[in-house]
């Protein structure tokens, strides 16, 4: 196995600020912080959760506030009803993890002695005991003693660590052997009535306030090309020929068309621009509308809502076809948008995405409303939910969350099943909360862990670069 394995990783985890799915418990040598009957968490294993959680997010924070431990992200209020901190929010987050895990451990222990097909493959944990020699290897120099240094910035050594990744790859397993990996077992029933509670559906006409750059020729015209890149010339205009009268072409060998003014001819119908993307971060270049031509589009976009409003859903493609920015004919999903209710969407993209659900949620099928962006206007109406449209290819992108889990369909399904499959412990689980307070942790002032990873990472990734 490569070292870079654990450094990609690194790189997707500071990006995602959500609690993972998997599970564990371990009370290791330190102070037992929670309990249920003989499964235990401690200190030390609450303080390396803690990093593992700020390892996740600290990219983000320190990109807008050059601190990771910055008191303005950590002290910012975060709810209003509750007036709890993003620092508090956290700490009752991966406490609350904590007792989840004592409740999984307890849990795969009953499973184990109930069903006699219920067992974990040994691959998981030879998996996770190598993935540590790795750790041993790069990380402590090839010295346990070495990467036990290393661990203590985090509260843990190597037993720890590894007694810690088991136990996640056990809670892990018990997931996929009650839902299956892909959500094979859960039955069809219970998903349905799982995107009905929780999702709504939209259709939008999107007028942007700013235009993209797209690449020109010499004279400041539009270049149109094809979809292997070649240039798309229009070639019912006249060809363009040399100097010494042999046929013009371009750095490909294709034959260049002209106009009658001598400019280059493009094929404006079939052909596609390329936009211009700027040299340091690769995106699509673009530039705002004047004042007074976002003024202008202003009073247009109260026009098309007055006309949606009063035409409905079965006028609303109609006035998408011809006003909406982002319509595309070829599209099979008809502009149809699928958006969980109660997911932050703003955890990796824009908060504009949430104020629509947020929206959307209050309104009935049919409804139809304005929402306004700094960089957009969006007229949007309330659709029906399309059965099993979950399952649908064409709608895939809005129920598949690989990289960030965050929106993802089968994944907070199966949270939500095994949340309701654990409550049943709740109320055994014990909380020294003298410990808690003596040991002082706090999200905000731990290290940032970014390279040890939780076991669903550990066993999941380990044969894919090995």
């Amino acid at each position: 196995m490569k070292r870079k394995m654990f450094k990609a990783l690194a790189i997707v985890l500071a990006m995602c600020m959500i609690i993972p799915l998997s599970l564990a418990g371990c009370a290791s040598n330190g102070k037992t912080l929670v309990s249920l009957d003989d499964y235990k968490i401690s200190t030390n294993i609450y303080q390396l959760m803690l990093t593992q959680q700020k390892g996740k997010m600290a990219s983000y924070i320190y990109s807008q506030y050059r601190d990771y431990n910055s008191e303005t992200f950590w002290g910012t209020t975060m709810d209003m009803a509750t007036q709890m901190t993003y620092e508090e929010y956290y700490n009752d987050a991966i406490l609350e993890k904590a007792k989840n895990f004592v409740c999984a451990l307890k849990l795969y222990d009953e499973l184990k002695a109930e069903k006699s097909d219920f067992k974990m493959p040994a691959s998981y944990t030879e998996n996770i005991k190598a993935a540590i020699d790795d750790f041993i290897e790069y990380d402590g120099e090839g010295s346990k003693s070495k990467f036990n240094a290393v661990l203590s910035a985090y509260g843990i050594n190597v037993k720890m660590l590894e007694e810690f990744l088991i136990m996640e790859a056990k809670a892990a397993y018990v997931v996929d052997y009650l839902y299956g990996t892909d959500g094979s077992k859960i039955d069809d029933a219970v998903k349905d009535e799982y995107f009905n509670n929780n999702y709504v559906a939209c259709k939008q006409i999107l007028i942007q306030k700013f235009y993209y750059l797209y690449e020109k020729d010499e004279h400041g015209n539009e270049i149109y090309f094809d979809s292997d890149g070649n240039i798309l010339y229009d070639t019912s205009r006249v060809p363009a020929i040399n100097s010494d009268g042999t046929a013009k072409l371009d750095e490909k060998g294709n034959q260049v068309y002209i106009n009658d003014d001598g400019s280059i001819a493009y094929d404006t119908v079939n052909g596609i621009r390329r936009n211009q993307t700027d040299s340091a971060t690769g995106e699509p270049m673009y530039k705002m509308y004047t004042q007074e031509e976002i003024d202008e589009l202003g009073e247009k976009v109260l026009a098309i809502l007055a006309e949606a409003d009063e035409k409905g859903v079965n006028g609303f493609d109609l006035l998408r076809k011809q006003y909406s920015e982002d319509y595309d004919a070829a599209d099979e999903t008809k502009g149809v948008m699928y958006y969980a209710k109660d997911v932050q969407y703003s955890s990796f993209t824009s908060d504009y995405i949430d104020k629509i659900v947020s929206s959307l949620k209050g309104m009935e099928v049919g409804d139809v409303k304005y929402l306004e962006s700094d960089l957009s206007y969006n007229i949007i109406i309330k659709t029906e939910l399309e059965r099993g449209a979950y399952n649908e290819e064409k709608y895939k992108g809005y129920f598949t969350d690989e990289t960030y889990g965050v929106f993802d369909f089968i994944y907070n399904l199966k949270s939500q099943l095994y949340g309701i499959r654990l409550a049943k412990y709740a109320s055994d689980v014990k909380v020294d909360k003298n410990a808690l307070e003596k040991s002082g942790l706090t999200i905000k002032t731990v290290e940032p862990n970014y390279n040890f990873p939780d076991a669903d990472i550990a066993y999941h990734f380990y044969d894919q670069y090995n």
